[in-house]
């Protein structure tokens, strides 16, 4: 896969190149200016409120619109990086596709867990198929408790016995009913 250039990627009619990834700082320099103006103008209003004779409103209006600002910021910032996350993921799928295999970030492997971990090699499993007949059924003796340690014997009057293969069967009526 060749990088483009930006019109040449804008004018890419079969989508192979994509713009999203090039202009996604622009995106969020033209996000956070919009929100700055937002508490810009916000503030303006607050202090002209302050001025004209509403305290309270003008207060809250000072205190929330830097809260709301800020929250703003914050989402925009989250979107953004899931925005370009996505097509990271894309970017990595057709890489893998293409058979150029896995980029992954410097300093870390695929089989890695991270900074500070040591990397593991592959695992080298073969496939081993189902056994010839499919499914193997359990022993012929039925259930095998668990080891001692983790295993709690019957109550003494032993387990309710199965229901019939009929299925449900309700209980004895009482005496007298």
């Amino acid at each position: 896969m060749s990088a483009k250039g930006f019109f040449a990627s804008l004018f890419d009619f079969s989508f192979s190149s994509l713009i999203t990834t090039k202009i996604i700082k622009l995106v969020y320099i033209i996000a956070t200016i919009a929100i700055g103006l937002f508490l810009f103008i916000g503030l303006l209003t607050g202090l002209i409120e302050l001025v004209t004779g509403s305290i309270i409103g003008g207060l809250i209006t000072i205190i929330v619109t830097p809260i709301i600002a800020l929250i703003y910021l914050i989402l925009s910032r989250i979107y953004l990086e899931l925005v370009i996350i996505l097509f990271r993921i894309g970017e990595d799928v057709r890489r893998l596709a293409d058979g150029q295999g896995f980029a992954a970030p410097s300093g870390a492997s695929a089989y890695s867990s991270g900074p500070g971990y040591p990397t593991v090699a592959a695992p080298a499993q073969a496939y081993t198929p189902p056994p010839a007949g499919g499914y193997t059924p359990p022993p012929a003796g039925g259930y095998t408790p668990p080891p001692a340690g983790g295993y709690s014997p019957p109550p003494a009057g032993g387990y309710a016995p199965p229901p019939p293969p009929g299925g449900y069967v309700p209980p004895p009526a009482a005496p007298g009913a």
